[in-house]
């Protein structure tokens, strides 16, 4: 979804910006080519679980557990409690 499609309250809120910088950025880092499509599909086509694993030709509870294991990674990556602290000179 490109940014001109987004609501309103999320291009004007600095907050839903930085967060959706970096899901952005953890999606592109973090995953494999596997978990983008999954998460893709998912989230952006609006494929259900069952869809896509027939799609990838992957067993139908593959891409629940997959979808769950990076909702996992991407919630303790934007915890704030495991935010590294900024060391100013």
């Amino acid at each position: 979804m490109s940014l001109a499609n987004k609501p309103t309250s999320t291009r004007s809120n600095p907050h839903a910006k930085l967060t959706h910088a970096l899901v952005t950025d953890f999606v592109n880092r973090c995953l494999n080519r596997e978990e983008r499509l999954v998460i893709t599909l998912y989230y952006s086509e609006g494929l259900t679980e069952e869809e896509i694993s027939a799609i990838l030709d992957l067993p139908s509870t593959r891409a629940y557990e997959i979808r769950e294991d990076v909702v996992s990674r991407l919630r303790t990556q934007l915890d704030p409690s495991n935010a590294k602290p900024i060391l100013v000179a």
